[in-house]
């Protein structure tokens, strides 16, 4: 398996992008600089710059909408704790 090789590809990743986050800071630039690197305002809503991740926003937000506003009257609290 390539778990771990993937796993620390990504702890590699965030460590570098928490980083470049703190130095940022540090420097006292705006933070919307730093944002833009992930995300882009459009419409007054911020996107993800890469595509691949807008889709799935747009995925995921559709069948947010679609299912996941649908309250479970079948079941009660009491099963689930």
């Amino acid at each position: 398996l390539h778990v771990k090789s993937n796993y620390e590809t990504l702890k590699q990743w965030y460590f570098q992008t928490y980083e470049a986050l703190a130095k940022h800071y540090l420097e006292k630039k705006d933070a919307k600089e730093f944002l833009s690197r992930y995300a882009l305002k459009q419409e007054g809503v911020y996107q993800p710059v890469t595509k691949e991740v807008r889709d799935f926003v747009a995925y995921y937000w559709q069948l947010h909408k679609d299912i996941g506003r649908d309250i479970d009257e079948l079941s009660s609290k009491s099963q689930w704790i």
